[in-house]
């Protein structure tokens, strides 16, 4: 069913593999709305890397809040740089971000039996 609502995602690709696996994750993200006729807007924010907490010496801005609160949806990718693991970053922001967070399922397959 198409709307002419706009739905606003936050995109926060985080540290290593998160960085690597957003720019398909997107693209499989657009596929399924053009296909369903819904509208996205992509709002691209680098917070919440080592990349950020090299140059700005915390792991996410102090108004993070206020700047994907917002959103529709927020797509994380991952955070978990060895050096940011070290520092206990990634879990400071996993925490941060619970209140965001979706949940999902696995089913099991047969083969998994």
């Amino acid at each position: 069913m198409a709307t002419n609502r706009i739905h606003r995602i936050a995109v926060i690709p985080g540290d290593g593999i998160g960085k690597e696996v957003m720019p398909e994750g997107l693209r499989a993200i657009e596929s399924a709305a053009k296909k369903y006729r819904i509208k996205l807007h992509f709002d691209h924010f680098d917070f919440a890397s080592y990349d950020y907490y090299e140059k700005h010496g915390q792991m996410m801005p102090d108004d993070w809040r206020a700047q994907i609160g917002s959103h529709d949806a927020i797509l994380f990718g991952a955070v978990g740089w060895p050096a940011t693991a070290s520092l206990g970053r990634r879990t400071a922001v996993r925490w941060r971000l619970a209140p965001f967070r979706g949940s999902r399922f696995a089913i099991p397959s047969a083969a998994a039996n």
